[in-house]
């Protein structure tokens, strides 16, 4: 019996645990109350037992005890006696039974304590908050982090300014330039560049990886031929090209378009050109803070910097500043309008800025495009050059049906109209060598000798005359309007003409509105 015993025990060291978690169901008085799925759970739980009990009485009973209190450790691993599947079947009950014992409390909790599961919901909506307040607090990182970037560049874009002797604002009459200049381009002109069939020298110039390019371009022609529209289409070109497309160098864009403007009195002391390639690295700060950096550092080592800065010769800024070498990674662009049109009391620095750009190094990554009447001295002929007079035609014609339909000028669709617009269309554009002004200039003719009644004469005498120089253009159109204007119109044009020419700045219309106003000549037609 003791050896009975004794094996029975090393029997339920295996049960005898499992069986220890129904102890609580002595304490459920209402035992009837219980989730029928537990119930089910414990019936099985209690089966398998019995079926484990029924399978050591069988072995007793057959006479094989003695063998099995012998080999009991093997039994328990071994399935040749069915013990080790009661037990299996054993383990699975009780597993289930824990699991939904497990949900049934829970639920209990939850249905009789609502602090408990108001606790879990607010946790739930805690960790929410959390997560939004965390989110947050990175949005609002990421905006101080930023206003403190632009704080501190535009704090180093004053510094830099100070030093360079600049004034704010004096960028803008270049920008207001050269947007207006764009902003006005007639819809599917000032592109034809973008063909590199026809343009290879601009693409090789663009394409700063071409080892046969040359890093200096220019765009040639005479006064009045659109190279200032070109230029500004040149500009947003390369903006849309490199904005935002994966490179392996930086890009910076820089320009400047020399304002238009007669030598005034006190203009002797102005350095237009030095001022304009200071506003190109005040541009190239702006996009790059590393050479922003760099070029801060420089000003504060150098010994009295304003001053040095203020009176430094073209040659000089072209090297202090870095115009001719960038940064490493980095290559930049740097695009010139209207520098031969400066007034020959700038002529020193201008033809000194053209011999620097003359002796640019073919291979260097800073890209330099000028427009230029011409460019002169040794080297024009081995510097690629675009003369835009040869690719002027086809927009020339198209400004001029745009002009046309503006004016409402033979816009019918009958024969005759068609054949005077085609007419006009190949008279001037025939005549007048790409010059705009020219053509402007026989359209308003047009348009004067149509609102008179005039004949078709008329306008084959304008379209013969439209290739005269601007100064006989100019007095044939100036004689036009004394016939056409009224002697108040003829006195405001004469007030306005001597703010124009003697006036201190350059106006606006409205400060020319408001100049008329001043000088009591009241007029009811807007000046525009």
């Amino acid at each position: 019996m003791q050896q009975f015993h004794g094996a029975l025990a090393g029997m339920f060291d295996e049960i005898g645990p499992s069986l220890s978690m129904f102890r609580i169901y002595e304490r459920t008085s209402q035992f009837e109350e219980i989730e029928l799925e537990l119930k089910h759970a414990i019936h099985k739980v209690m089966i398998s037992f019995v079926d484990v009990c029924a399978v050591y009485i069988q072995l007793r009973n057959t006479g094989g005890w003695r063998r099995f209190l012998t080999t009991t450790k093997v039994v328990l691993l071994q399935d040749d006696s069915g013990v080790k599947a009661a037990l299996a079947d054993f383990r699975a009950q009780v597993s289930a039974h824990s699991s939904i014992q497990a949900t049934q409390e829970l639920k209990t909790i939850l249905e009789t304590n609502s602090g408990v599961s108001k606790l879990l919901n607010e946790a739930a909506e805690t960790k929410e908050q959390v997560g939004r307040i965390f989110f947050d607090v990175g949005t609002l990182k990421n905006a101080e982090d930023k206003r403190e970037s632009e704080k501190s560049k535009k704090e180093r874009q004053e510094k830099l300014k100070k030093y360079l002797g600049l004034q704010d604002g004096g960028l803008s009459a270049s920008e207001d330039m050269r947007n207006k200049l764009y902003d006005g381009i007639v819809s599917g002109t000032a592109s034809w560049f973008a063909n590199r069939d026809e343009h290879p020298e601009f693409h090789s110039w663009i394409e700063w990886s071409n080892a046969e390019s040359n890093a200096l371009l220019l765009l040639t022609g005479d006064q009045n031929t659109g190279k200032s529209v070109i230029m500004s289409a040149i500009v947003w070109n390369l903006k849309s090209k490199y904005k935002g497309a994966a490179q392996s160098l930086r890009t910076l864009i820089t320009s400047y378009f020399f304002p238009t403007f007669s030598v005034k009195k006190g203009d002797e002391s102005k350095r237009p050109v030095e001022t304009a390639l200071k506003w190109i690295a005040i541009q190239l700060a702006d996009q790059d803070d590393t050479y922003a950096d760099s070029l801060v550092q420089a000003c504060e080592r150098l010994p009295d910097a304003r001053r040095y800065l203020k009176e430094a010769t073209c040659a000089d800024l072209w090297q202090f500043l870095h115009l001719d070498s960038p940064k490493p990674n980095t290559i930049q662009f740097i695009v010139l309008d209207g520098l031969d049109g400066l007034p020959d009391s700038f002529r020193a620095a201008r033809d000194e800025l053209l011999d620097i750009m003359r002796r640019h190094p073919r291979e260097s990554l800073s890209r330099v495009l000028v427009s230029m009447r011409g460019f002169p001295g040794e080297g024009n002929q081995r510097t690629p050059s675009i003369d835009i007079e040869k690719h002027s035609s086809e927009d020339l014609g198209k400004y001029i049906d745009h002009k046309l339909k503006e004016r409402d000028l033979f816009q019918d669709l009958d024969d005759d109209s068609l054949e005077l617009r085609s007419t006009i269309r190949k008279g001037i554009v025939g005549r007048v060598n790409g010059n705009y002004l020219k053509a402007a200039t026989a359209l308003d003719q047009i348009e004067i000798l149509v609102e008179s009644n005039g004949s078709r004469d008329g306008i084959d005498r304008i379209l013969e005359d439209c290739n005269k120089d601007e100064r006989a253009i100019s007095e044939t159109l100036i004689n036009q309007l004394e016939r056409r204007l009224r002697a108040e119109e003829i006195e405001e044009l004469s007030e306005l003409l001597v703010w124009t020419i003697y006036g201190w700045d350059t106006f606006s219309i409205e400060q020319l509105e408001a100049a008329l106003v001043r000088s009591l000549i009241f007029h009811l037609d807007p000046l525009q």
